[in-house]
């Protein structure tokens, strides 16, 4: 929602009063607030609200967005209503470290730990630089070796049938997938294959990827998320729930491998709201920054979440046109010993003094309001917020609901298995879709959660 008097703040503090037409104006009546003397637009609908019509803004502007405030400002509660209003002809995914009520859960169209087959949707040429992306992530630079690289495209070739195998290994008796991917390496030294400093190489590489192994990337593709990498869910928003990882080095193997799925697939109209998003830029050689550069040209946009602007290279500043700042108190540990909250620099003295309440910009003058700035960089987005840098209050309804027909994990478990709905919970959580004694169960949520 934005605020009523909608005042832009203009690039070097400077202040304009420019004619916004009503298409973003809220010009309901709006309730008070009796502490800062502010008043609030009271529009609710996904045309006139620059929070819920968050999306429709980065299209508009033709931009990623970048997002970041402390913990508990409102960032989670922005994308919250942003997905209440997604545009008809985009659909949105929105992985969810948190998981559950405190996520995403019921707040997307579909909402479930959808599994993702990362050695049958990766080319054998992809999969060892997803592999060396996650690890360097982890700070690990040198874990993939070229030699453990070549040995992973060559095993991944043999199992998929794109190059005939060598005598004496019988490749159809594997699965295809990632479990089925390091036995064929285990059979491949057995029966020499491998010889010589390349078994230690083979050896290692078996170690990484058991560390990456999980339900989540070793088992069939969900149908949604061949739907959603096929552009077919148009309108509509998948939430991914990633708490079920046991590890960190695991979630990011899944989110790089799906990030090039999009990306070889060629898919478009699509948002991404991508929590921790800096630990995906690491350099710029990564997936994250390679789609970033390719993405506005195919209306690929990405929503970059993070708790601090610290934690993002100044690339990403340079590059994007549309931001949201919610309030930071100190910069550094220094500005806290020091006395000097952050919003002291806005006045630009070289000793700032405390600033008057009166004085605050509005992010500082009420709870779960950020600062939105955008470029104009688009005839569209001139007509409406003027040419250059503007910056606009919005204020976050932090109460929104989830969606009434969202269909989610718990929902589906609810509805095949009603008498032991944490029971099942927890089996899926813990070895997915496929499990003795509850495999009928399990195929009636699999098809429920979106198949």
């Amino acid at each position: 929602m934005i605020w009523g008097n909608h005042r832009l703040l203009r690039l070097f503090g400077r202040r304009r009063e420019p004619s916004v037409p009503s298409f973003w104006s809220s010009i309901s009546q709006g309730k008070s607030n009796e502490a800062g003397g502010l008043r609030y637009g009271g529009s609710v609908d996904c045309v006139n609200d620059l929070v819920r019509g968050f999306f429709k803004l980065m299209v508009m502007n033709k931009s990623h967005a970048v997002v970041f405030g402390p913990i508990g400002t409102g960032k989670s509660s922005l994308m919250r209503n942003a997905l209440q209003c997604l545009p008809e002809d985009y659909a949105a995914l929105v992985p969810d470290v948190v998981g559950g009520v405190e996520g995403y859960e019921g707040y997307t169209d579909y909402y479930a730990p959808y599994p993702l087959n990362v050695v049958g949707e990766l080319s054998p040429v992809v999969l060892p630089s997803v592999l060396a992306e996650t690890f360097e992530i982890a700070g690990e630079v040198n874990a993939i070796t070229p030699t453990m690289a070549r040995n992973l495209e060559v095993l991944a070739a043999w199992l998929l049938g794109l190059q005939p195998p060598p005598q004496g290994l019988d490749v159809s008796k594997y699965p295809r997938n990632l479990g089925g991917l390091i036995k064929l390496a285990e059979d491949a030294v057995n029966v020499g294959v491998f010889q010589g400093n390349l078994v230690e190489s083979v050896y290692a590489l078996i170690r990484r990827l058991s560390m990456v192994r999980h339900w989540m990337v070793d088992s069939e593709t969900h149908p949604i998320i061949h739907r959603l990498l096929s552009g077919e869910l148009r309108g509509k928003s998948v939430g991914i729930d990633l708490s079920v990882f046991e590890d960190d080095v695991q979630q990011w193997f899944y989110m790089i491998a799906l990030m090039r799925a999009l990306g070889r697939r060629g898919v478009r109209n699509v948002f991404i709201v991508l929590d921790e998003a800096h630990l995906f830029l690491h350099k710029r050689s990564s997936t994250l920054y390679r789609l970033l550069r390719i993405g506005r040209n195919k209306r690929f946009y990405f929503v970059l979440i993070s708790q601090s602007p610290s934690d993002f290279p100044d690339s990403v500043f340079n590059a994007d046109r549309l931001f949201v700042e919610f309030p930071i108190p100190y910069l550094s540990f220094r500005d806290l010993i020091a006395r000097r909250p952050s919003y002291k620099y806005a006045i630009g003295d070289e000793e700032p003094g405390i600033r008057p309440r009166g004085e605050l910009e509005e992010h500082w003058r009420d709870v779960y309001v950020a600062m939105l700035h955008i470029h104009s960089m688009t005839k569209e987005a001139k007509e409406h917020f003027g040419p250059g840098l503007s910056t606009i209050p919005i204020k976050v309804n932090v109460e929104v609901q989830p969606k009434p027909n969202a269909v989610t994990l718990r929902r589906c478990v609810e509805s095949v298995a009603p008498s032991m709905v944490d029971d099942l919970m927890n089996v899926i959580r813990e070895y997915g879709f496929s499990h003795v004694g509850y495999n009928k169960l399990l195929e009636g949520v699999w098809r429920c959660i979106g198949a």
